[in-house]
């Protein structure tokens, strides 16, 4: 038994199912949580009434007290390895609520596997941490990739200058270092600098595309006066709107 995130985790057994056969999964409801990972084949099957489908590569963790079968038979060859064990916490809540898993390495199945048949099923604890420790990881980035995309997507349509990266983390509930700090692992740069640069897009746009004057674009981007929007613009772009404005509607007039 080890102790991981405070709670208990022991290992109960496993083994690699493997057929040639046409083969349908059996209803079953078990104590322990289950790992199924696919090696060959396609398994259809549900949990709780709700189907998945396993190919190579694809990982599903079942929850106990939860029924699982299949659902319709699957073509041979079928093969794949289970694997059983108790957790005294909920595993959902560090896996960010996903279960099912795509193209994950094969590598640390045989091993856990070959452990427990060497030293026993304690023996093969450390190696069921270490996946349960990488699936954690995998369902944090995807949680985070998932967040910074509607991050962006919320700064891009509310982006202007009386928006902040302190009023962007407010609304998501965030403190303001740490959701920058997750934008640029997503993206490349901080909250300020997408925020910057989208009030940079929508100013090139009212410019290319308008005939509002830099005042009125100005207080349509949340900028107290003209000269805060010209600075504004002059420091990203080294150049004015009027410039801006004057080089590009020759460069649209002889493109038309």
């Amino acid at each position: 038994m080890l102790i991981w995130n405070q709670h208990t985790l022991s290992y109960a057994g496993g083994g690699l199912f493997t057929t040639t056969l046409p083969w349908v999964h059996p209803e079953r409801t078990e104590k322990t949580y289950e790992i199924i990972y696919m090696t060959k084949g396609v398994a259809h099957m549900e949990e709780n009434g709700e189907p998945f489908t396993l190919e190579k590569g694809d990982l599903k963790v079942l929850t106990p007290g939860l029924p699982h079968r299949g659902t319709k038979e699957s073509l041979p060859p079928t093969e794949f390895y289970w694997h059983h064990f108790h957790f005294s916490g909920d595993l959902s809540a560090y896996l960010s609520g996903q279960t099912l898993f795509r193209g994950i390495s094969s590598g640390v199945f045989p091993e856990i596997l070959h452990l427990e048949n060497i030293s026993g099923k304690d023996a093969a604890e450390p190696a069921l941490l270490y996946l349960l420790s990488t699936l954690m990881h995998q369902a944090e980035n995807k949680e985070h990739n998932r967040l910074a995309n509607r991050v962006l997507e919320w700064t891009r349509i509310n982006a202007d200058a009386s928006l902040t990266v302190s009023g962007v983390a407010k609304h998501f509930g965030y403190h303001p270092d740490h959701l920058s700090r997750l934008v640029k692992a997503h993206s490349g740069v901080g909250l300020k600098d997408v925020l910057d640069g989208f009030i940079i897009t929508r100013a090139k746009d009212l410019l290319d595309n308008s005939t509002y004057s830099v005042k009125e674009i100005a207080d349509m981007l949340g900028f107290r006066d003209a000269n805060l929007f010209v600075n504004f613009y002059k420091y990203h772009e080294n150049t004015t709107p009027t410039r801006y404005r004057c080089r590009n509607s020759g460069i649209h007039m002889n493109a038309r």
